[in-house]
């Protein structure tokens, strides 16, 4: 069977986006940052060799227009949550052709092209679900499903755990797979300092690099201790 795989990214709008560093960034810092994490993972998925197209499903056409390319394709969210905006996303594509589909959230700003072929590669059969979890192993980071339709969602606090067992319950044993790229969602202040340990780590050319360095982040946020670690591997 031939596959194709699309990719799927879910966005908020953008004056929602990551409210939980609001105690220590400006509204207009908060979009920014999110904005610059969102052009990571998007340039990850178009340098990614297994993945055909990408969607972003959103209610917030004009924030991310600019996104949209010859291979990159916004769709409206219709109400109702996260998890519903993921399984129209990934109808939307089973309809049009996709075998399979990788999801991962815009705030994945450490994400390599590499990281998404791993998950792709694991859901080139089917039935197959993939499932990479953030760092502590409670949330969802990362989604490869086969076919795209395969099952429904459940983002949220423990959504990781949810998934596995909604994978089972479809037949498909899930494959987890922990990869530091897909390992940190920034989404509080202790996330953001962990970044901020490791910018020598993200590519040079990194959208978020670019931000955090021309807003003077480390300095102003006095580059806090963090001990999260992002050793554990697949």
């Amino acid at each position: 069977m031939t596959t194709e795989i699309w990719g799927l990214i879910p966005l908020k709008a953008l004056n929602f986006a990551k409210q939980r560093l609001a105690g220590s960034l400006a509204p207009e810092e908060r979009a920014g940052l999110f904005m610059s994490m969102v052009r990571d993972v998007v340039r990850a998925l178009q340098a990614a060799r297994s993945i055909s197209r990408v969607v972003i499903v959103t209610a917030d056409r004009d924030a991310y227009g600019s996104l949209a390319s010859d291979h990159v394709e916004l769709i409206d969210e219709r109400p109702g949550g996260l998890s519903r905006a993921v399984e129209d996303a990934a109808r939307y594509a089973g309809e049009r052709g996709a075998t399979g589909i990788v999801m991962l959230p815009g705030d994945l700003p450490l994400v390599t092209a590499e990281d998404i072929d791993v998950m792709a590669e694991l859901v080139t059969h089917q039935p197959a679900i993939a499932i990479s979890p953030d760092v502590d192993e409670n949330g969802t980071n990362c989604i490869a499903v086969s076919p795209p339709d395969l099952m429904r969602y459940h983002f949220g606090g423990g959504s990781f755990h949810r998934h596995c067992h909604e994978a089972r319950a479809r037949g498909a044993a899930p494959t987890v797979k922990h990869l530091p790229g897909l390992a940190l969602d920034v989404d509080t202040v202790a996330d953001l300092a962990w970044l901020l340990d490791r910018l020598d780590e993200t590519p040079v050319h990194s959208c978020t690099r670019a931000y955090v360095i021309s807003h003077d982040m480390a300095s102003r946020l006095g580059h806090p201790h963090n001990t999260r670690s992002l050793s554990r591997k697949a």
